[in-house]
């Protein structure tokens, strides 16, 4: 049984390995290491569970999403880059209001933790709970703000 699935795993890696291939690296690759599309085909009706049918449809119906994935990250990579030039700027030209201000940023969600934390803490009945849970959110705070300052 190993080796029928080991002779699978093979057999599929031969065909899937030249199709990434292609697909990660250019026309040259792709060039060298022409696969038809049939080969494809046949491999998957030997070795998968699943109809090659399916597999289409599910691809067919998949691909407006990677290419909205795709959109998005070209926005994300955009604003990054934008907000990485505006960012080096205004170090150079409001150097003590903008270091207020990152630094800030980087708090904020450290206070916001121990106040979301706080009512929730003031629930538990012993004591001991609640001074080991403040224990530990403090330790977790004064290793974020050792973060944040480094």
């Amino acid at each position: 049984r190993r080796l029928a699935t080991t002779v699978k795993a093979a057999a599929v890696a031969s065909v899937a390995a030249p199709l990434l291939r292609r697909a990660g690296v250019g026309s040259k690759l792709a060039a060298i290491v022409p696969v038809p599309v049939e080969s494809v085909r046949h491999v998957l009706e030997l070795v998968s569970p699943i109809s090659p049918d399916v597999m289409t449809d599910v691809a067919t119906r998949a691909a407006p999403a990677v290419a909205g994935v795709a959109r998005l990250a070209r926005r994300y990579a955009r604003s990054h880059v934008r907000y990485l030039v505006v960012r080096s700027v205004l170090r150079r030209v409001a150097r003590e209001k903008t270091r207020r201000v990152e630094y800030a940023v980087r708090v904020a969600p450290i206070v916001a933790a121990y106040g979301v934390k706080k009512p929730l803490i003031k629930r538990k009945k012993l004591p001991s709970q609640r001074d080991a849970a403040w224990l530990a959110m403090h330790r977790w705070g004064s290793a974020e703000m050792r973060r944040v300052i480094a």
